[in-house]
């Protein structure tokens, strides 16, 4: 089997990096990183299908990145899933015009339905 998409994933829990790179690297290449810098020169090197990222990331939010990673021309095509312990995950999501949100602590099952829902959309190669 010839896996062609990527995922990236924030997060700076590594027992999320690792849960979450466990239930999808049988079908995903799967990129973890605990930090949010260079974020810019990742996603052109890696090409994700989908990023993931953590709402609440070593102190600082994710908020400016996710935002300009949807203003920007040459990543506003990537989804991006949210995902956060916090109760208002919906608003947050909303307000940052994310692709999907899952609750933490959220189900294999749903990430997995999650991911394959988004890495089916084409994927643009000029970054």
């Amino acid at each position: 089997m010839v896996i062609e998409k990527t995922v990236l994933v924030y997060d700076d829990e590594e027992d999320i990096l690792e849960l979450v790179q466990r239930a999808l690297r049988t079908q995903y290449h799967v990129t973890t990183r605990n930090r949010l810098t260079h974020v810019f020169d990742e996603v052109q090197q890696i090409r994700p299908s989908v990023i993931i990222i953590d709402y609440q990331l070593n102190g600082q939010t994710s908020h400016d990145t996710i935002i300009q990673l949807k203003q920007n021309s040459h990543t506003a095509h990537i989804p991006i899933v949210l995902f956060t312990a916090y109760d208002n995950i919906d608003v947050i999501a909303r307000s940052l015009k994310t692709d999907a949100f899952l609750g933490k602590p959220f189900s294999l099952k749903d990430l997995r339905g999650c991911v394959a829902k988004f890495s089916s959309h084409p994927v643009t190669q000029n970054l």
